[in-house]
């Protein structure tokens, strides 16, 4: 089968940037969401000497000092998955459709899932997670067109649509996977291998997405 590189040129480069992107800016967030850490653990000394000496002043300095770095910390646990969900819908939502007010709806109907996902791994609930998952396979049928008599065209062929949309699900936790791997490769010229492996991956990823379009959206 020949494959047409000029075709997916596009939407490949849009999942490239998504992958790259997101993964970026989680791995900056953990580090700097880890200095922030060891930046207030390293005032637990000088709150165990004020317990002691009790002076009121030098603590106000102190707590305000801590809530400072506190308060930055969790600008940045915020700001992440606004960051993620703009960078998703922005590169997603271009590779299924080119209309103009398909980026609107992908927005909209994206954002119920992702919300689901944020408070299911808040509160580390699993009941959550099912349904964030069930809510993403709705959405992700969605995608195919926003029409109500097309899902549940698609719902009524579950047995077909459930296991493509595993797959899709899949190719996104191994390149995930991969990019964490990675990170080994600027460690170990021996993990050389790994980006490569990714690339590979965020393109198959592309093809079967353009195949998914074509084959659901009918």
């Amino acid at each position: 089968m020949k494959i047409n590189f000029k075709k997916y040129a596009k939407p490949f480069t849009l999942d490239l940037l998504f992958f790259l992107l997101s993964f970026v800016f989680i791995l900056l967030t953990k580090l700097k969401i880890t200095s922030f850490l060891i930046e207030i653990n390293s005032y637990s000394p000088q709150l165990e000497v004020l317990q002691l000496t009790q002076n009121t002043e030098e603590a106000y300095l102190i707590l305000q000092s801590l809530n400072s770095v506190v308060a930055k910390a969790f600008v940045f646990v915020l700001l992440l998955p606004v960051l993620l969900f703009i960078i998703y819908t922005l590169t997603q939502s271009f590779t299924f459709s080119k209309q103009k007010d398909y980026f609107k709806k992908f927005s909209i109907f994206t954002l119920v899932p992702f919300v689901l996902l944020l408070l299911a791994l808040f509160y580390s609930s699993i009941s959550l997670f099912i349904l964030s998952f069930l809510t993403y396979y709705l959405t992700f049928l969605l995608y195919f067109k926003f029409d109500k008599n097309h899902l549940i065209k698609l719902l009524k062929k579950f047995y077909l649509t459930f296991p493509l949309f595993l797959v899709y699900v899949l190719l996104i936790v191994l390149i995930l996977f991969f990019l964490t791997l990675s990170l080994f490769a600027f460690f170990n010229f021996a993990f050389f291998f790994i980006p490569i492996i990714v690339l590979i991956l965020i393109y198959l990823f592309t093809i079967y997405k353009q195949f998914l379009i074509k084959k659901l959206s009918k």
